[in-house]
């Protein structure tokens, strides 16, 4: 056996190993935001990334940087050991959203009243007029409310909002800062966000109080760099190792061999607006972002044209313009006015979901004809055709 060989099978041997000595790990934790399960939280933590928000995954009590803290069902474990740290880094101009369905010591620390009322899942309209001008309520029409805790009516809630049986959406200052309490936490799961107008609710505690930084705290769920820092990425990491482990062995066994014919190589497929536009709809329909949806794939569109032409992703409309006017099959006049419509959309305050399909349409169906159509110009060898 060559030495080459020989070091090959050494590290698939020691992957292999790897995999057997880490410390089996249970299946993710509910209402975690490294959770893709229906019980996690992973969709809202990714959504504030795609809509330019800044996140992190917090593995402490309390974050080095002002901003929002979100805290779905902690632990009780956190809220009594870190009370203080939670209450002196709010009171200094900070926000804490919870939420909590099941009976949390948060509520008796803030000196609040709570009961457990059980019911069949029910749609809940914000009706009162006085209701929707508050900001947590701004567009807000629909929830579906399920079991749970309530809270009953405090003189120290600076906004408090319920049903018959009681508050479930409630705001309180504490020093410079605010705590905003759901006591409807399944609401920002993986399953429910998109359901009623889940995710108005969740964009508008964001807008309003996390300009400055989003901190979604994975500690109340058990993660943590100082008792055990491979416990987030238990899961990721095995399946990484064993996938790297399969590859190399395959490499291994199947190194210098071909299968099948050689082909040649297909033009790259472009991204399509349209394609783009659709997946996202739903989701920018729930929190009413037209605009940052416009501007998504205005951007992909500029960057296709660039990497087209093998130009710099950050090379001018303009530019790319002038460059395409140069190519005879290009139709450069339906170009200039996609790009026009799209700055003309750009500047209007209240764009329509049917401008932005009919644009995405266009943009689609002008880079089929001109970037994915175009003319075989050279043969073989790089010269012109005849």
């Amino acid at each position: 056996m060559t030495k080459k060989k020989i070091i090959v099978l050494f590290v698939v041997a020691l992957l292999v190993i790897s995999l057997l000595i880490f410390r089996t790990a249970g299946p993710y934790q509910p209402y975690s935001s490294y959770s893709p399960m229906a019980d996690g939280t992973k969709a809202i933590y990714l959504l504030l990334e795609e809509v330019g928000i800044s996140s992190a995954q917090l593995l402490d009590a309390v974050p080095s940087d002002p901003g929002l803290m979100i805290l779905i069902e902690p632990g009780d474990t956190l809220l009594v050991n870190h009370w203080h740290d939670l209450a002196e880094w709010v009171s200094q101009g900070n926000t804490i959203f919870i939420a909590a369905q099941h009976a949390s010591p948060l509520y008796e620390q803030l000196e609040l009243d709570t009961e457990l009322v059980f019911h069949e899942p029910e749609t809940h309209r914000i009706s009162t007029e006085q209701d929707i001008k508050h900001h947590l309520l701004q567009d807000v029409e629909t929830l579906t409310l399920n079991w749970g805790t309530r809270l009953v009516q405090h003189d120290k809630m600076g906004f408090a909002y319920g049903d018959q049986r009681g508050i479930f959406l409630a705001e309180k200052t504490l020093g410079e800062g605010q705590i905003i309490i759901l006591t409807q936490s399944y609401l920002l799961t993986n399953r429910f966000i998109s359901q009623a107008d889940n995710l108005i609710l969740f964009l508008n505690v964001v807008r309003n109080y996390g300009q400055e930084g989003v901190w979604f705290n994975e500690l109340a769920h058990g993660f943590s760099w100082t008792d055990e820092p491979t416990t987030a990425f238990i899961w990721p990491l095995r399946f990484a190792a064993a996938q790297l482990a399969l590859g190399i062995a395959l490499l291994f066994f199947f190194w210098g061999k071909r299968f099948g014919r050689p082909i040649p190589l297909t033009a790259d497929h472009l991204p399509e607006a349209g394609e783009y536009i659709t997946s996202l709809a739903n989701i920018y329909r729930q929190g009413k972002a037209q605009k940052l949806a416009l501007e998504s794939f205005h951007q992909a569109f500029l960057d296709n044209l660039a990497k087209y032409l093998g130009a710099g992703a950050n090379i001018p409309a303009h530019k790319l313009v002038q460059i395409f006017s140069k190519r005879p099959w290009v139709n450069v006049a339906e170009l200039e006015e996609l790009l026009t419509q799209c700055e003309t959309l750009k500047a209007k305050t209240d764009i329509t979901e049917q401008e932005l399909f009919t644009l995405a349409r266009n943009i689609d169906m002008w880079q089929e004809n001109n970037l994915l159509r175009r003319p075989e110009r050279r043969n073989m060898n790089g010269r012109q055709s005849d």
